[in-house]
């Protein structure tokens, strides 16, 4: 499935994990299609006697599971997204790279968040330790569990991408493009699922399959643009 030539062990490790969710996923709608198609709707299971029987998946089940679809995906966009970046911190600390040399952009990020990162016990430390402060600073620039939050979509993208200094390039030519309002969707419909204001049954009750295989290839596609982006970020070394 590769279709990028990573160098940097980091970003590496994020777009192989990115590859292993997309995997999952894709299982998981060859499964829904299945299920949809009536070829794969049963289950097989013991009753209190020890005896196999076979059941029915419920139409009222199904349509619970189609709607899970919108909570995989939209893992796969924040959780993706955050490894990436993650990688670019990540290379700065392996690198031993001081905070004086790094990119303008990047500093901004890394005194923003270093008061997050500090808290008043490792303040009273370092006045009493009398330290270099700079690798302190370095390692508590970032926090990437703070990064999203249910909030990712394109518009938040394009602001990591300015406040970071990098560009997303689709892969595959037109093949490669997504939706805006595509990734949009995904957002929204879960966090109502996660918050409870729609339930699973209500979500997916009018959703095809094929629209939410469609709407995994956009947000997939929206994260090799990440990647590729990144990737030439990285080795042209955009952080110094």
């Amino acid at each position: 499935m590769s279709l990028l030539n990573i160098t940097n062990t980091h970003l590496l490790d994020a777009y192989l994990e990115f590859e292993d969710k997309c995997l999952e996923i894709e299982r998981y709608l060859d499964f829904l299609d299945k299920l949809d198609n009536g070829s794969d709707n049963h289950l097989l299971s013991k009753n209190s006697h020890n005896i196999w029987e076979v059941s029915e998946i419920s139409r009222e089940v199904q349509k619970t599971i189609r709607a899970s679809t919108y909570l995989l995906i939209y893992n796969l966009l924040e959780s993706s997204m955050c490894n990436a970046l993650d990688s670019i911190h990540s290379t700065l600390e392996t690198e031993n790279i001081d905070i004086q040399s790094v990119s303008t952009k990047l500093k901004r990020i890394i005194y923003n968040n270093l008061k997050k990162g500090l808290g008043e016990k490792s303040i009273d430390e370092l006045i009493k330790s009398n330290i270099d402060l700079r690798p302190i600073i370095m390692k508590h620039g970032y926090n990437k569990k703070d990064l999203l939050s249910g909030n990712f979509d394109v518009d938040v993208l394009k602001k990591i991408e300015k406040k970071y200094g990098f560009q997303s390039y689709p892969l595959n030519g037109r093949q490669g493009l997504f939706s805006p309002q595509t990734i949009h969707e995904i957002k929204v419909k879960r966090n109502e699922l996660a918050h409870g204001a729609l339930s699973f049954e209500q979500c997916g009750q009018s959703i095809p399959i094929s629209s939410m295989t469609q709407k995994y290839n956009e947000a997939k596609n929206m994260m090799l643009a990440v990647f590729n982006g990144l990737n030439n970020f990285l080795d042209q070394k955009a952080y110094m």
